[in-house]
């Protein structure tokens, strides 16, 4: 499965990249479904702030972490982050 968020990177070199990540509803819809692998233009299918703030606060556990990946992989279903131009695709 191909998601396309519509995410565009930043332009600036000292910014996080900005990006909402599906909601935990989401996510639990997309794990039922037939999927061999999720595939998205995002960056990372987690917020890579909430994980930052998480281990600085002594989190290690990898399905608090980084519960979306978690979620997925759990499922034996593999996450494909950072593609490119994926409009083009849609309808293939």
């Amino acid at each position: 499965m191909i998601l396309d968020t519509g995410y565009q990177p930043t332009t600036d070199p000292d910014a996080y990249a900005d990006f909402k990540v599906p909601t935990p509803e989401a996510v639990e819809y997309l794990v039922a479904l037939p999927a061999k692998a999720y595939a998205v233009d995002l960056p990372s299918v987690d917020n890579l702030i909430e994980m930052f703030d998480k281990m600085i606060a002594g989190v290690t556990d990898a399905a608090e972490l980084l519960p979306i990946h978690y979620a997925f992989l759990s499922k034996g279903i593999p996450t494909i982050e950072g593609l490119v131009n994926v409009a083009a695709l849609l309808g293939e």
